[in-house]
């Protein structure tokens, strides 16, 4: 019985987690997003010749995140009794 406690605490504190990490990666990505548009002192990303792959690590990185993060989330939700999502 304990065991089973402790694997639902595992498996919630793992969904929880990954889904604050994600959203944590969101918004950072989200304000690099905002400082490439808006640029600092006038200069702006789009300036340079590399701003296609610099806007590809500003939506790679997150887009990565949300990807473990749902996966995570369906792993863990198969373990979990949701008699109500089933």
């Amino acid at each position: 019985m304990m065991r089973s406690a402790l694997r639902k605490v595992t498996l919630y504190a793992l969904m929880v987690t990954t889904a604050v990490a994600a959203l944590a990666v969101v918004l950072w990505s989200a304000a690099g997003f905002l400082m490439m548009v808006v640029g600092d002192c006038g200069v702006t990303a789009f300036d340079f010749a590399d701003w296609p792959l610099q806007l590809s690590f500003v939506l790679a990185v997150p887009a990565v995140f949300v990807f473990v993060a749902v996966k995570v989330w369906r792993y863990c939700s198969r373990r979990l009794p949701f008699s109500s999502l089933r």
